[in-house]
């Protein structure tokens, strides 16, 4: 957490938006939001990499604008799972 917690709340809670909307988008499913990850699952192989692209892009545009007021900043990772029956993506903003 950075020297100003409430910012840095701010940003997790700006960053889960971004999560849950680029994973609804995708038809996925969120099964698990703990700290700064969230674990979903997708239909496709497909649907889990367009959300954790368009995650990364939005997480990475928000962390650019806090850079600039001087407010926490943070970065996004994804990682994604497929087998024959499932997609997976994990990501993580971390502040």
């Amino acid at each position: 957490m950075s020297l100003d917690d409430k910012a840095t709340v701010a940003a997790l809670d700006a960053a889960r938006a971004v999560f849950r909307t680029q994973i609804e988008a995708q038809q996925g499913r969120i099964i698990d939001m703990a700290g700064d990850s969230v674990l979903a699952v997708f239909g496709t192989a497909t649907g889990a990499v367009n959300a954790a692209l368009a995650i990364q892009a939005q997480v990475n545009a928000l962390a650019e604008a806090e850079m600039k007021t001087g407010a926490c900043a943070f970065v996004s990772a994804c990682t994604w799972a497929t087998s024959s029956r499932r997609s997976m993506a994990r990501c993580m903003a971390m502040a």
